[in-house]
């Protein structure tokens, strides 16, 4: 991922040097924190896809308060978070998180957020907000808004939100196999709608041969706990 990071900069430095225009142009930054995402978020006008390990944040009041305004406006809108039973998450060390909860928790908390908000939508605007989970930790975290494209990688000692970042247009080089890669989290069999059925999320996660089912009783009664009425 780091070195995907090295290649990204000398590109960029590449063109700086070659005058291109602005426009496709990319911004390194240190830390995610610099930036204002949710008021990025809030002008969106043709689409918004966020690719994250537990998105507490685009599942606050005020992210639902948002959409509320996107879909009204005909915006599509997808999440992709991971599986909140895949032991994947247990890769992630908790300390990294200002948070107390477990992030496998916070991850179910997403997922219960954002599914009843999914199951209140008119069946109108229900069409165009989509949230699914994935089994495994996604290579980067994405934002994408519109043409531009916000990409972090997972570093193992930093949170996405103080991960060293950059924004692009989806038109760029790289940005465009970010899109790309974001976009195929949202298809079978890649991701699967979200459900807040533990055992079908289980049995998803189970069905996938590439991961085991490591996580302890109390960690899964812990999150159906969650998941429940």
């Amino acid at each position: 991922m780091l070195a995907s990071l090295a290649i990204a900069a000398l590109v960029t430095l590449y063109r700086i040097i070659a005058k291109e225009p602005q426009s496709t142009m990319r911004f390194l930054g240190d830390s995610r924190m610099e930036l204002n995402v949710a008021d990025q978020l809030a002008s969106a006008k043709r689409r918004v896809l966020v690719l994250g390990l537990s998105i507490p944040s685009y599942a606050s009041e005020q992210a639902l308060r948002t959409y509320d305004n996107l879909l009204s406006r005909e915006v599509e809108i997808n999440l992709v978070l991971v599986n909140p039973f895949s032991p994947s998450l247990l890769q992630r060390p908790n300390r990294l998180y200002l948070s107390r909860t477990p992030l496998i928790e916070a991850t179910a908390l997403s997922l219960r957020t954002l599914v009843n908000y999914t199951a209140k939508l008119p069946p109108l605007l229900s069409g165009r907000f989509h949230v699914y989970v994935l089994n495994m930790l996604p290579s980067v975290g994405v934002v994408l808004i519109d043409d531009a494209c916000l990409w972090h990688p997972y570093l193992e000692d930093s949170t996405g939100l103080s991960s060293p970042y950059m924004v692009e247009p989806t038109n760029s080089g790289y940005g465009v196999h970010i899109l790309r890669y974001a976009e195929s989290l949202c298809r079978q069999p890649a991701a699967l709608p979200a459900t807040l059925d533990p055992d079908v999320l289980i049995g998803y996660l189970k069905g996938d041969t590439d991961i085991s089912f490591h996580l302890t009783q109390i960690q899964l009664r812990a999150i159906r706990r969650i998941l429940g009425p």
